[in-house]
């Protein structure tokens, strides 16, 4: 059956019905700093959670292999060593630069939120070590999506009644000497939470205008190729997109910011209905893809001129999201458990296809470099494997030993698979050929982050075709 595309407007809203979805608020919050950019965190004040709050001992637990370390060391778990990237000026190997994204660091790194207490943790996908914990604002205000880019850059929403969302960088030399004092002072661990302001490699904030019921939910950064010779990027400053609901529920908010300023750069409004945006991803040509949940559920794309969009109205209500290599969108829908399925949108025929998954209620999704779509469930608690190249469910059964609900799941430099669970306050990382649990990481707090926390997905887009 063809879906035929939504161009222009769409009237009408209410709240989004409090049964849709796990999406509860848990945590508590308050007023944070309105300013954008670095200035604004200057004069910002301590957060609640500076100590750590009610978070239990950060680290990982491996199944298979030595118990990681913070020295940055590979687990043996991986089988991989050290630094992967050749960046001489020519590099001895073009196509090294090609598969690797041409980044002078090894982006081993996911991002995860701690919810509940409004930090957001640093992991080393390979030790499993939590290398550094930010507070995301000067309040808890419930951080939740995270988004990598190929810099190591990453943007974390905070959907909390003072919302706004805060870029941090995973690399020294990308993070700024504010006191110039000649050293970076930031976060080095798990119980180094800086005061907020404070901590350099927090490199700007901005406050959205929206409470928690509207807060910022769909978020990506835009990516670049590579020049084959050089290893350069051809964006060496990308910007990234954020989504959120307006000031009372009638319309979509979109924004772009430069990446490194935290400027506002363009602003859409697109008459929304009652539903949010939920999930969001990029395409090659920088489109910005979201979904929205609740009772009027769209797919919609913000054109990466900044100004044009066009939605679509999905056969389900869509929890998690990602994107294809060839630039089709996929969503995972969580409705009424029994019958939820999985769904590939054809760009090229407006056309929602069925993919399977029937055990339904979805959470997260994400789409790995090998042609595979990991989405993960509840109620049964599962991890399933679906074909994205023929969009055929292989596995909707995969064991996740002591998991409560999961919500998230991404995929490392690596390729191993991560899920986050944020009942159990875990993550593990899993083998994609056995399915075996390689490591879990503790010292999480309700983490309810399920988009691209590693920058996969964007390096998946960006790369080259074929």
């Amino acid at each position: 059956m063809a879906w035929s595309p939504v161009v222009g407007t769409l009237a009408g809203f209410c709240l989004l019905a409090s049964g849709c979805g796990s999406d509860g608020r848990e945590d508590s919050e308050s007023m944070g700093i309105s300013a954008s950019g670095i200035s604004g965190l200057a004069s910002a004040t301590m957060a609640s959670d500076a100590s750590g709050g009610s978070e239990s001992s950060g680290g990982a637990t491996e199944t298979d292999g030595p118990t990681g370390t913070d020295s940055g060391s590979t687990s043996s778990s991986t089988g991989t060593t050290g630094i992967k990237f050749d960046l001489g000026q020519v590099p001895d190997n073009p196509e090294d630069c090609i598969d690797n994204d041409g980044m002078e660091q090894d982006l081993s790194y996911i991002w995860i939120a701690n919810t509940e207490v409004g930090t957001v943790s640093k992991i080393n996908t390979r030790t499993g070590v939590i290398e550094g914990r930010y507070n995301t604002d000067n309040s808890p205000q419930s951080p939740s999506r995270t988004t990598v880019n190929q810099f190591g850059d990453m943007l974390v929403a905070n959907r909390g009644d003072s919302a706004g969302v805060a870029v941090m960088a995973s690399f020294q030399d990308r993070c700024s000497d504010k006191n110039n004092d000649g050293v970076i002072t930031t976060s080095t661990g798990y119980g180094d939470v800086l005061p907020w302001g404070s901590d350099e490699c927090v490199l700007w904030y901005s406050s959205i205008p929206a409470s928690y019921e509207y807060g910022p939910r769909a978020v990506a950064w835009e990516g670049g190729e590579l020049d084959p010779v050089t290893c350069e990027n051809t964006v060496p400053n990308p910007r990234v997109w954020v989504g959120y609901r307006g000031a009372g529920g009638s319309t979509y908010e979109v924004r772009r910011y430069n990446g490194q300023t935290g400027q506002i750069l363009n602003e859409v409004t697109i008459p929304g209905t009652d539903s949010r945006p939920y999930g969001g991803a990029v395409n090659r040509d920088g489109d910005f893809w979201f979904v929205s949940r609740g009772g009027g559920r769209r797919l919609v794309q913000v054109y990466n001129d900044g100004v044009g969009w066009e939605e679509h109205v999905p056969p389900g209500n869509p929890y998690g999201m990602s994107i294809d290599q060839n630039g089709d969108p996929w969503l995972a829908v969580y409705d009424n458990g029994a019958g939820d399925k999985v769904y590939r949108f054809d760009t090229q025929t407006n056309q929602f296809v069925d993919s399977g998954g029937g055990g339904g209620y979805h959470r997260g999704m994400m789409i790995d470099h090998q042609g595979n779509a990991w989405v993960v469930g509840n109620n049964s608690c599962r991890l399933a494997l679906f074909d994205a190249a023929n969009g055929v469910l292989l596995n909707d059964s995969i064991t996740l030993p002591g998991c409560s609900n999961p919500v998230g799941v991404s995929i490392d430099i690596d390729d191993y698979v991560w899920i986050v669970d944020q009942g159990a306050s875990i993550a593990y990382k899993i083998d994609p050929t056995t399915f075996q649990v390689l490591l879990t990481v503790e010292g999480l707090n309700k983490p309810y982050t399920y988009s691209d926390m590693t920058g996969s997905l964007l390096r998946l887009v960006s790369g080259p075709l074929g």
